[in-house]
């Protein structure tokens, strides 16, 4: 059963033809994930969630559009999404957390050392942004006030 045919049956809810495309793209889908994901399983959440999104906008596959290029492009945006959702979050609040609990016993000098190596570079990278990206990261980030109270 050729690419078109199986797209057809699949906007007629086919669930064969789902498993189908399943078979015929996971492998392929997995191997590009991973080579940006780099983790078994945030790439193995990916390629569920292609496949879940896949399912969900059958109907919305233009007749005539590889099926892999869409499969692909749903993969691209699964993993722009789950780097944009990491970057800064969890390594910014846990430099927080850590100079929080340190304020409390400041008796190891080597973590004061390296917070304050943080901050230097903090304050470097910050000098670099312009004023409006700079105040913004202060007020949400470093001051913990919402966008709307900025």
């Amino acid at each position: 059963m050729n690419e078109e045919e199986l797209v057809y049956q699949l906007k007629q809810e086919s669930q064969d033809a789902f498993n189908r495309i399943y078979n015929m793209y996971s492998a392929r889908l997995y191997a590009y994930c991973m080579q940006y994901v780099k983790s078994r399983e945030d790439t193995e959440e990916i390629v569920q969630d292609v496949f879940i999104k896949l399912w969900i906008n059958r109907h919305s596959i233009i007749h005539g559009e590889y099926l892999s290029a869409f499969i692909f492009k749903i993969a691209k945006n699964q993993i722009i999404n789950r780097y944009k959702s990491r970057i800064n979050s969890y390594v910014f609040e846990e430099y927080v957390n850590y100079y929080n609990e340190e304020q409390c016993s400041v008796s190891d000098t080597s973590a004061i050392v390296e917070y304050d190596d943080f901050c230097k570079s903090l304050k470097k990278a910050m000098k670099n942004l312009s004023s409006t990206q700079r105040e913004v990261i202060e007020c949400v980030k470093l001051n913990q006030m919402s966008v709307k109270e900025t």
